[in-house]
This record gives C-alpha cells, sequence and structure tokens, in this order.
C-alpha cells in the first residue's frame, strides 16, 4: 500500500529476479492505488499456499477525464499464490502473467 516497490520486488520467487528488475516490476503497476487490504483465507498444501486477499482500490483517472470526477473505490477479491523455497514463502511466478500484471499491494 506504501508503494515500495523494491520491497514487494523482493517478495517475488528468485526466479522472477533474472525476468524483471524492481524498476521494470514496478512500472506496471499504473491505474490505480490501494487504499486497504484484508486477508480473507490461506490454503497451505505442502510448498504452495494460496492466499484470498480482499483489496480496495481506486481508479486513477487519465487527465482527459473531467476534473470533478473521483473514481469511486471497488472492492475486490483475489487468489495470491505462493511458493516455499528452502523455508521462505515467495509470490509464486507460475501463474501466465508477467511480473507487473500480477502486482499487489
Amino acid at each position: 500500500m506504501a508503494g515500495h516497490i523494491e520491497a514487494q520486488w523482493q517478495l517475488l520467487e528468485p526466479r522472477w529476479k533474472g525476468i524483471a528488475t524492481a524498476a521494470e516490476y514496478g512500472s506496471g503497476l499504473t491505474g490505480g492505488r490501494w487504499l486497504a487490504y484484508q486477508i480473507e483465507g490461506v490454503t497451505i498444501n505442502g510448498l504452495f499456499a494460496t492466499v484470498k486477499v480482499r483489496m480496495l482500490i481506486q481508479q486513477i483517472l487519465p487527465p482527459s477525464a473531467a476534473s470533478h470526477l473521483r473514481a469511486r473505490p471497488t472492492g475486490v477479491v483475489a487468489d495470491d499464490a505462493w511458493i516455499r523455497i528452502r523455508g521462505v514463502w515467495y509470490r509464486n511466478i507460475d501463474t501466465g502473467q508477467s511480473p507487473s500484471q500480477t502486482a499487489q499491494p
């Protein structure tokens, strides 16, 4: 939520370190800002986990939009995949998306 891209990048599975730098990862985090999040549940199956996250996101309107219009916050529930490697949990990259497409708060 604080927008610390480097800290978010460090949570990514080590294989991503060779795919995208922290700056490249952060470049895809546009279009909205996270206002709040809540963990709804966690399912662990061996070395893999799914974290159900409820997020409150406010869309950032383009400059061409009327200045008096403000996007209303939207609630979203998403499943976030994690993997444990040598005892440490990381966001799993095997989602079929690029690192910037799966960015979370």
